[in-house]
C-alpha cells in the first residue's frame, strides 16, 4: 500500500520565501519609465509564476515598449538582485518553518521558475542557503512551470517520491505544476494576484506562520 506520508518539502522563492513581487514590480516600473510606457498591477499579477522569457513578451506586448525582451529581461534580474541584497526581507515565520522541518529531519529542496543566478543569489542573501539539499531553477530545466519537470527533478533531488512530497506555492502556475507532478501542495495566496484559482490545492494559509502552526495536519 503506498504511503502519504510527507517525508520531504519542495518551496517556491518568489512569493513563498521572500516578498520579491513588490521589488520586481518596481523594477520593472524603472526600466519601463525610460520608454515613457508603465506597467499595471493587473498585467503584472498575469506574469507571476511565468519563467523570464514569457513573462518579458508578455510585458513588451502588453505595454508596447519598443526594446528587446531579452535583453530587458537580462537588466530586470541585475536591478532585482541587487534590490534584494540592499533589502530584501524573508516573509514572516520562514525561519521557524525551517527549523521545524530540521528537527523533523525533511529533507529540503527549493524550485523556482526563475534563474539560477537570481535564486542563489536570493537564498544568500537570506542566509538560508545551506538549509536545502537541492535547488532547481528554470535554466536547469527543458519546461517551467506549470510543467511538473522541475518539481519532479527536486524531489529526485532530496530522493523522495513526489507522491511524499509537500510543495509549498503561491501561484496558480506553481500549484497546478506541483499537482502535475503527482504533490500534495500547500498554498500562501500571492496579494499581487488578481482572483487566482487555488483549485486542488490541499490547504491555503495566509502566512508561512500559519502554516507552521498546522504542520502536523500538512505532514500525515
Amino acid at each position: 500500500m503506498q504511503s502519504n506520508l510527507i517525508k520531504g518539502i519542495i518551496f517556491d522563492l518568489d512569493g513563498v520565501m521572500l516578498d520579491s513581487e513588490a521589488i520586481s514590480m518596481q523594477v520593472w516600473r524603472d526600466i519601463l519609465s525610460e520608454y515613457n510606457v508603465t506597467l499595471s498591477n493587473e498585467d503584472y499579477g498575469v506574469i507571476i509564476g511565468m519563467s523570464s522569457i514569457p513573462a518579458a513578451e508578455f510585458i513588451t506586448k502588453q505595454t508596447g515598449a519598443p526594446v528587446d525582451a531579452k535583453e530587458m529581461m537580462r537588466t530586470h534580474w541585475d536591478e532585482v538582485i541587487l534590490a534584494v541584497q540592499k533589502s530584501g526581507v524573508a516573509e514572516a515565520g520562514l525561519f521557524d518553518l525551517l527549523d521545524k522541518f530540521s528537527a523533523l529531519s525533511l529533507p529540503l529542496a527549493v524550485a523556482s521558475n526563475s534563474p539560477s543566478h537570481y535564486v542563489h543569489s536570493v537564498l544568500d542573501a537570506l542566509e538560508v542557503h545551506d538549509r536545502f539539499e537541492t535547488v532547481i531553477c528554470a535554466n536547469e530545466i527543458s519546461h517551467s512551470k506549470p510543467h511538473p519537470e522541475i518539481y519532479l527533478k527536486a524531489a529526485e533531488g532530496i530522493n523522495i517520491a513526489p507522491h511524499q512530497c509537500l510543495a509549498i506555492e503561491d501561484s496558480p502556475i506553481g500549484l497546478k505544476a506541483a499537482l502535475a507532478a503527482g504533490m500534495r501542495c500547500a498554498v500562501i495566496p500571492n496579494r499581487h494576484i488578481n482572483n487566482p484559482n487555488y483549485e486542488g490545492a490541499y490547504s491555503q494559509y495566509p502566512t508561512l506562520s500559519h502554516l507552521s502552526d498546522n504542520l502536523p495536519t500538512l505532514l500525515n
